[in-house]
């Protein structure tokens, strides 16, 4: 076991943001000890010991740069371990200093709770623009179905006439049947094709919720399949079902954005929570010890 010490100088946007607590749970996580702490005027001053490789790691782990945390650069000197930690604690400074630092950290989270919040609500109203633009599309191929639904009359009163020359027909029965196992032929290619056709469908539901930014460029397709459709009798189907199994995934998104923004709420009034708690407790300390 080789033991070192690295003493970090963290600066960057590392004070008032939470930062020594994420130093912290890095250092446990590792089981490294030693201090965090903040020095004057803006920066923070980590001091930790424990086998060379995990203070590597530490170091990469405490490179944070997520909001509102922004490391812009460390520091580091190698010394030799001294083993007088026994575990990783927080320095504090003044209580005052401690009260302001958290209420900051709050205010930084509850304005970046309130960005995502704004976020989603603009990512819902996008997605019901896209389902109202789809709805009419759809409104347009059920347009097409009833024409469709007619030539199916007219087809249907055309096969009442085969069925009555049919009598008359006995003589030509062999040649029919050869007809019909070509057509049987031909229906089972197309039947293959469907299948490929809805396979690809498939694709595009499991695509849909990372192509907001593409719906135009489906809308677009749209029209092209809505062209074919005087050409596509037998496939209709199968296009209604895959419609509204997206129909189905768009109604599923605007409920996942507002499970997102419940979530985000529920996770700040603990955070908040957990604030009070600590604020309580400073005020607890510090009528004990005498001070007002």
């Amino acid at each position: 076991m080789c033991m070192r010490r690295a003493v970090v100088i963290a600066s960057g946007d590392v004070q008032r943001v939470g930062y020594r607590d994420a130093v912290l749970r890095a250092a446990r996580d590792l089981g490294i000890s030693g201090y965090v702490k903040n020095v004057e005027p803006y920066d923070v001053e980590i001091v930790a010991e424990g086998e060379e490789e995990d203070l590597k790691r530490f170091i990469e782990a405490i490179r944070i740069q997520r909001y509102p945390i922004n490391v812009r650069s460390l520091s580091v000197r190698w010394e030799d371990a001294t083993g007088e930690f026994e575990y990783f604690r927080i320095i504090y400074g003044k209580w005052t200093e401690e009260l302001f630092e958290r209420i900051d950290t709050a205010g930084a989270l509850l304005y970046r709770s309130v960005e995502l919040g704004e976020r989603a609500v603009a990512l819902s109203e996008e997605s019901v623009a896209i389902g109202r633009e789809m709805l009419k599309k759809q409104d347009m191929m059920l347009q097409k179905q009833d024409q469709m639904l007619q030539k199916q009359d007219v087809m249907i009163e055309k096969q009442d006439m085969m069925l009555q020359k049919q009598d008359q027909m006995l003589q030509k029965q062999d040649v029919m049947i050869e007809k019909q196992d070509m057509m049987l032929q031909k229906q089972d290619q197309m039947l293959q094709k469907q299948d490929v056709m809805i396979e690809k469908q498939d694709m595009m539901l499991q695509k849909q919720d990372q192509m907001l930014q593409k719906q135009d460029v489906m809308i677009e397709k749209q029209d092209m399949m809505l062209q074919k459709q005087d050409q596509m009798l037998q496939k209709q189907d199968v296009m209604i079902e895959k419609q509204d199994m997206m129909l189905e995934r768009q109604e599923e998104t605007v409920e996942e954005l507002r499970g997102v923004r419940s979530d985000l709420s529920d996770h700040m009034e603990q955070r908040f929570a957990r604030l009070e708690n600590e604020i309580a407790e400073i005020r607890r300390a510090l009528r004990e010890l005498g001070v007002s």
